[in-house]
């Protein structure tokens, strides 16, 4: 664990001082300002926690009702620690609550004031727990699909239901009559990152295989992988699972490759055509050599 206490940089998205200045010419700053101060103290929560478990933290991206914390991805992070990262960002609204209830018994503030800042924390609490990337939801059903889908499917899967649902809330919103500048800003926020994810979801499916390389011996539990030899590498590693250590069993062969065997060809010979039976031929050649 780290005890680094080093901030990350703090970047605020430029449409935050966009609401400041329309908060500040509509007499809203005072809803501004409690908006900003739950989305930090949310993002607070996630920072102490990534710490405390020794993640990198390149920074934190504010956003007008969310924000981001970026990590440097050097190595596979075991699930339960990621989920006790998630999960620490909307505890922090618990905290919040009683925060805000003893500000109020103290009447430090007026009782409008304490009002608004509840109603803000609760909308931003469930808001955030909808299943869509990159809210903690979204990030919850990420996990939820690696624990059951190899890493690739889970990834497609959780990007294809975050599309469906924004597309599905920003309508319930609209016919509801709901639908705010702000919240269809938002809206327009999340799919945009959404799609983003989609075009890098090859990227972020290689960077996976890098640091499978270096989790391997960290995984106790095993998944077994039925195949073909005449399976490629490439359509192989789409099925390799996340925080398990993967054993591929040769159909008609009776024979097994292990996970590490896979890695080190591809990154040997920079071919992911290369099929089962070309790896085991290989090194059968290798081992009676």
């Amino acid at each position: 664990m780290n005890n680094n206490k080093q901030f990350p940089p703090i970047h605020i998205h430029p449409i935050v001082f966009f609401f400041f200045i329309i908060a500040a010419i509509t007499g809203m700053l005072v809803e501004w300002c409690i908006i900003f101060f739950i989305v930090f103290i949310h993002e607070l929560g996630h920072f102490l926690c990534a710490r405390y478990y020794g993640w990198k933290i390149k920074r934190i991206y504010l956003w007008i009702f969310g924000g981001v914390m970026e990590v440097e991805k050097d190595r596979e992070v075991p699930m339960k620690e990621e989920w006790l990262v998630i999960i620490s960002g909307p505890l922090q609204h618990v905290i919040l609550f009683f925060f805000f209830s003893i500000i109020g018994m103290l009447e430090l503030l007026p009782d409008q004031t304490i009002q608004i800042a509840m109603y803000y924390n609760l909308f931003i609490l469930l808001g955030n727990l909808i299943p869509i990337l990159p809210l903690d939801g979204g990030k919850m059903l990420h996990l939820l699909c690696q624990h059951q889908f190899p890493y690739y499917i889970a990834n497609c899967i959780t990007i294809v239901i975050s599309v469906f649902l924004i597309v599905l809330t920003c309508s319930i919103a609209y016919v509801t009559k709901f639908l705010t500048l702000s919240l269809f800003m938002l809206f327009i926020f999340l799919f945009w990152e959404n799609r983003l994810e989609w075009k890098r979801r090859h990227y972020t499916f290689w960077h996976f295989l890098l640091l499978r390389c270096t989790a391997l011996l960290e995984n106790k539990r095993q998944q077994v992988i039925f195949s073909e030899s005449q399976v490629s590498l490439f359509s192989l590693f789409r099925q390799f699972y996340r925080n398990r250590n993967n054993v591929i069993w040769i159909n008609g062969r009776s024979e097994e490759l292990s996970e590490r065997d896979c890695l080190h060809f591809f990154l040997k010979n920079k071919n992911y055509h290369i099929t089962l039976k070309q790896i085991m031929d290989e090194k059968k050649e290798v081992d009676y050599g």
